[in-house]
């Protein structure tokens, strides 16, 4: 999976070098600030991408560490759901043993890391 993400993250930057240099070939200014905004396009398609995949890099990651327990009854808490819009992605688990809920709230900051907020 890493390695085909990785390719398409390649592919949409080659993508956008080709349209870059289509810009710069261009005559018509038209057609230069078209080729120009297509290079950004594939460039935010690709930025895209290569987020999507750290994010669920660290969410296998932590499903795979999770050792964190409830705090009512200190049984295991499972994953319920998970939902992603734009830079940020909720998740609730739930207490296997009492059925207590937690909400785990990841933001994806401007420089690309991650912050974590427990509730």
């Amino acid at each position: 999976m890493l390695q085909r993400l990785d390719s398409q993250v390649a592919a949409c930057l080659k993508k956008a070098a080709e349209a870059r240099e289509r810009a710069g070939d261009a005559g018509d200014p038209e057609q230069r600030a078209y080729h120009l905004r297509m290079e950004g396009s594939w460039t935010r398609v690709a930025e895209s991408m290569a987020a999507g995949d750290r994010r669920d890099a660290y969410i296998q990651d932590q499903d795979r560490h999770h050792t964190e327990m409830c705090l009512a009854c200190d049984g295991a808490l499972r994953m319920k759901w998970a939902r992603r819009d734009r830079e940020v992605e909720q998740h609730i688990y739930e207490c296997v043993a009492c059925g207590l809920e937690r909400r785990v709230t990841l933001r994806e900051e401007s420089n690309g890391e991650a912050s974590l907020v427990r509730e």
